[in-house]
């Protein structure tokens, strides 16, 4: 759950996940601590995970959901996204935690950056027209030397057009981590 409070730390709204549209989870299902995209006390979106069967095989997936109101008015789940397997890194063993996802910003074009350090990637989402299609990917991996990332966190796209991120390094040798 999330805990809001007031100036003075008083809680003064406490947040639980809602069920998910398509019925899979229910009211209350736990939240994911990586990240929390606050509008205001009634707009937010959470992160969770939960167990889905991906390729025939039972998974750990991504789940975000988006609420305004009290209702979900937007979700997405990783295991809409078979592609995402084909993007599995080296680096890490994606056999049960397929993607880790670890960070959501809205965008001004009303769609997602998110990160997924499982496999290396940050990608845009579209949220705006509703499909939670993946419209691009950024594969830290196939970067040019110095430019790339591996196991990255906090994936932010400044008003200038400038990325940033936490790249954990865990895929350079020897392991080195950085701002990038």
């Amino acid at each position: 759950m999330r805990v809001l409070l007031d100036e003075q730390y008083r809680p003064v709204k406490t947040i639980h996940a809602k069920a998910s549209r398509d019925g899979h989870l229910p009211d209350g299902e736990p939240i994911d601590g990586h990240d929390f995209y606050f509008f205001s006390p009634d707009h937010y979106i959470l992160s969770m995970y939960t167990e889905r069967e991906v390729a025939g095989k039972t998974r750990c997936v991504a789940y975000l959901q988006e609420v305004q109101d009290g209702k979900v008015v937007f979700d997405w789940w990783s295991s809409d996204h078979p592609e995402m397997s084909a993007w599995e890194s080296s680096v890490f063993d994606t056999s049960y935690d397929c993607v880790h996802f670890n960070s959501v910003q809205v965008l001004p074009d009303g769609n997602w950056l998110c990160s997924f350090r499982h496999l290396c990637s940050l990608v845009k989402i579209d949220r705006a027209g509703g499909t939670g299609d993946i419209f691009w990917r950024i594969a830290g991996a196939e970067l040019p030397e110095g430019q790339c990332f591996y196991g990255q966190h906090y994936a932010t796209l400044h008003e200038d057009n400038t990325l940033t991120l936490f790249d954990n390094g865990n895929g350079h040798t020897p392991p080195c981590t950085r701002p990038l």
